[in-house]
């Protein structure tokens, strides 16, 4: 029997009483499928049949994979068993309990438990995929490959239900038309709390090496090509906070907490024939883990039977308890096949999170001069480790030359507090050393004189060891794990505590902190730095407010604790002052769609697919660093690295950071080469503040229908971030970036607008832009071509900027305006004078109608 869920088929074996497959029916991919050793009741298995790729060059299938390729992981490496001795790193659903002593136990629905039950069930809607296990199996001490003696594990009365349906019978925001939604209901019967639900896991992923690549939300994106070789690098193992890690079954993970370390709650794994969608649709945005795996278990030795040990796996982890007598329903999962590349799947999870009560942004009601700000210019050399740099009556002399050299009327402050710079947190107290609270005061007013205005930085999540206050307020505030234990990180010299966002006393106190910043010293803006950044933790703390509505406590709410903290600042700054506004470090959609922007670094490389996040949330501000990285010793690889952040802010619409102490004086640069970078810098800015008010007015869509041609090479200019392995070979040549971006919106009268950014090549580029729906034309064909008759004359003006020849660049940069009409053609293409090569450039297009005098005149 064959039952359709969307693109899938579910194959029914009605003598064995049990699912035989579930297949995506246009890729042939199998979700529990032939070819899986462990079957339908071990685990989930995502392949193609008989592990055959559909590859340009197809792995031969009668010998082991070389496992002499993998790097070295400091003398461990993945267990090598068979699956069948391995049923508990196929689980479908794994659950983490918590004793009274704090101990964690691990529990398994799997076959050697208690053999699941599988049926079909007639819904409203469509078919119903259900899988019930009555028990869970506790593997015995050290046996957590679940290798060992059964008569070694323990079974406990857990009742785990699994449902899958197709999309049709769960209509809504985001959900993929042919997609399907999974749900777990567990049931407790024993007298220990569940405190982890991991589900579902799907493993065995392989697109089969062609343009593979997983789209991983890791701050505002990465995207991480041959995911299965590249999560088990070097690079990977050593990666700060989101390392991978070799865990107790052998496999190499890599899990990220949202909302913090994750910006959303969803990832995508794509290859040339398309892409695989997996995302929780988690209304009470709990903290989630994104779990990714590279599975090394199942290594066979070789002959017919020999598959690829190294695939992937995708999972999604819930902190929620589950008590004795308990039953809890997961939020929905999804689950989707897609063609095309990730922007779909960005699509998917934009709509749904905008229509959910996680959307913050129609709440945050945003100062209107804000839309069009260019630049933040930080100022953190006040107070540091090295000590004191500069006072609180030097700060107007140091806005006035920031304000005239970079034309910066935001002055951002950090180290202005007790100790300074990352110490003493959270005494945000004006430091003595560097003057009076009266001279900070004077400094802010000095700049609202001259038509500026000042955002003050504060920690929002650490504690100083060395405050005076850490054995009383700290410990009392802190984050507990599972045996009362603190998390402590250390920032340079200084050693911190980290502080429990959900919990109502420290809330209170980073509230009254910005709220007195903005009475006492007059600060217009508030940062809360590390909000959005760092890892985030559930808190086991016995006294802390954190509780659900029974007034038990919930160790999951670290979400909602930073919500709650934004908008109860956000109403009380603005009832002191109505054009305040919130800044966090980094993003995150849940903490980013409360605020005006968000500041992303430019850390590591393959830690930087910004436009991820951006293109998921095209209304939300980014701020992006552009002076040269401090880490980076080599000088050309300095320029280059420095060119490329420059370009990726001007093509995301970035607001600019521009530390001026770094990015003027950057070390190991000549005074020559600092100067052309600050040239450089200044006119690009230049040139985003005259389009800044067209990219207020439209929709990064980012590639969508755009098509950028290198008239060199005639061919297409690949995105940035791409690692340069596939193509067949191996090379050490990186991909040329990506040199044009799209947006689109619509002017007062309703008409459709364009803008194109494009950042300059060493070769002309051919730009041509999908002109899009054009209310006034009534010949479009169906198509979204325009007939002859319908033809419509777009106009164009442009505005561009070329750095003067040599190492220095001295003055205003001037930016250059030009404007001309071009005929739409028939394909419905319009097509832009070739770009040139070293220009910066932005293209504004709307009908010849839209160009008026009044519209030139603005321009």
């Amino acid at each position: 029997m064959r039952v359709q869920l969307g693109r899938l088929q579910l194959e029914w074996d009605p003598e064995q009483d049990r699912w035989s497959g579930l297949q995506d029916r246009q890729t042939g991919w199998w979700l529990i499928g032939p070819g899986s050793p462990t079957g339908v009741a071990n685990g989930t298995e995502l392949h193609r049949p008989g592990g055959v790729q559909a590859t340009s060059v197809p792995r031969p299938s009668s010998v082991p994979y070389p496992t002499s390729s993998l790097p070295p992981s400091g003398g461990v490496q993945p267990a090598n068993r068979s699956q069948a001795a391995n049923p508990l790193a196929h689980a479908l659903v794994e659950l983490t309990a918590r004793d009274e002593q704090g101990r964690m136990h691990y529990w398994y629905p799997v076959a050697r438990g208690a053999a699941p039950t599988a049926r079909v069930e007639q819904g409203v809607n469509g078919p119903e995929w259900w899988l019930v296990w009555p028990q869970v199996v506790e593997p015995a001490e050290g046996d957590r490959d679940g290798g060992g003696d059964a008569d070694g594990q323990r079974t406990w009365p857990v009742e785990v239900q699994v449902r899958v349906v197709a999309s049709a019978a769960c209509p809504g925001p985001g959900i993929p038309p042919e997609g399907t939604v999974w749900t777990v209901t567990v049931h407790n019967q024993t007298p220990l709390t569940i405190v982890e639900v991991l589900f579902p896991c799907i493993r065995g992923a392989d697109w089969g090496g062609v343009d593979e690549c997983l789209f991983y939300p890791h701050h505002a994106g990465e995207r991480i090509p041959s995911p299965r070789q590249t999560l088990c690098s070097e690079r990977y193992r050593a990666f700060g906070r989101a390392a991978s890690f070799v865990d107790q079954q052998g496999r190499y993970a890599r899990e990220i907490n949202y909302c913090g370390l994750a910006s959303m709650m969803w990832m995508d794994y794509t290859s040339a024939q398309g892409g695989f969608y997996v995302a929780s649709y988690d209304p009470e945005f709990l903290l989630t883990g994104l779990r990714v795996e590279v599975d090394g278990t199942n290594h066979h030795t070789g002959g017919d039977n020999a598959v690829n040990p190294w695939r992937l796996g995708l999972a999604i982890r819930k902190y929620v308890p589950i008590r004795p007598g308990q039953e809890w329903c997961s939020p929905p999962v999804i689950l989707a096949f897609h063609d095309g590349d990730w922007h779909t799947a960005a699509g998917w999870y934009r709509e749904w999170f905008t229509q959910s009560p996680g959307w913050g942004r129609q709440a945050a009601a945003l100062p209107s001069d804000l839309a069009t700000e260019s630049v933040v210019t930080p100022w953190y050399d006040l107070r540091r480790a090295e000590g004191v740099l500069h006072r609180f009556d030097e700060l107007p002399a140091i806005y006035d030359d920031l304000a005239e050299r970079w034309r910066s009327r935001h002055l951002f402050l950090a180290g202005w507090n007790r100790g300074g710079f990352d110490s003493q947190y959270p005494e945000y107290s004006p430091d003595m050393e560097l003057g009076t609270a009266w001279q900070l005061l004077a400094a802010v007013q000095h700049v609202s004189r001259q038509g500026g205005f000042v955002t003050f930085y504060i920690n929002s999540r650490l504690f100083d060891r060395n405050s005076f206050y850490y054995p009383t307020l700290g410990h009392a505030w802190m984050i507990r794990d599972t045996h009362g234990a603190i998390h402590q990180e250390q920032y340079g010299p200084a050693e911190f505590g980290v502080c429990c966002p959900a919990h109502a006393a420290w809330q209170q106190h980073l509230r009254h902190c910005a709220q007195w910043q903005v009475q006492a010293y007059g600060a217009r803006g508030i940062y809360y730095d590390q909000l959005g950044s760092a890892e985030p933790f559930p808190c086991y703390a016995p006294e802390h407010s954190h509780r659900e509505a029974d007034g038990q406590l919930h160790h999951g709410l670290y979400n909602q604790g930073y919500v709650q903290l934004l908008e109860e600042t956000s109403r009380a700054l603005t009832r002191l002052r109505p054009d305040s506004f919130l800044m966090i470090e980094n993003c995150g959609d849940l903490y980013s769609s409360r605020v005006w922007a968000s500041l992303v670094w430019n850390g590591t490389l393959y830690d930087e697919f910004f436009r991820l996040f951006k293109y998921t949330f095209p209304q939300l501000n980014l701020v992006q660093m552009i002076q040269p990285r401090t880490a980076v010793t080599n000088v050309e690889e300095k320029r280059l690295l420095f060119e490329r952040d420059l370009a990726e802010a001007w093509l995301l619409g970035s607001i600019f950071w521009v530390h001026a102490p770094r990015l003027e004086r950057p070390s190991g640069v000549s005074p020559e080469e600092a100067e052309r970078m600050v040239g450089l810098a200044q006119g690009v800015l230049a040139l985003r503040r005259a389009v800044a008010a067209h990219l207020a007015r439209t929709r990064f869509v980012d590639t969508d229908d755009l098509a950028v041609l290198d008239q060199a090479a005639n061919s297409a200019v690949p995105d940035p971030g791409e690692a340069w392995s596939g193509r067949g070979h191996e090379s050490s040549v990186p991909p040329r970036p990506q040199r044009a971006t799209h947006w689109v919106g619509q002017d007062e009268a309703s008409r459709p607008v364009h803008l194109v950014l494009v950042a300059p090549t060493r070769e002309r580029l051919a730009v041509r832009v999908q002109k899009g729906d054009r209310p006034n034309n009534q010949q479009e064909s169906a198509t979204g071509c325009a007939g002859e008759q319908a033809a419509t004359r777009w106009a164009w003006w442009c505005w561009q900027w070329q750095p003067p020849a040599g190492l220095q660049v001295a003055g205003e940069a001037v930016v250059q305006q030009k404007s001309g009409e071009e005929l739409v053609g028939p394909d419905g293409w319009l097509v832009l004078p070739a770009s040139l090569p070293g220009v910066w450039q932005a293209w504004w297009l709307a009908p010849a109608e839209a160009f008026g005098p009044e519209w030139i005149k603005e321009g």
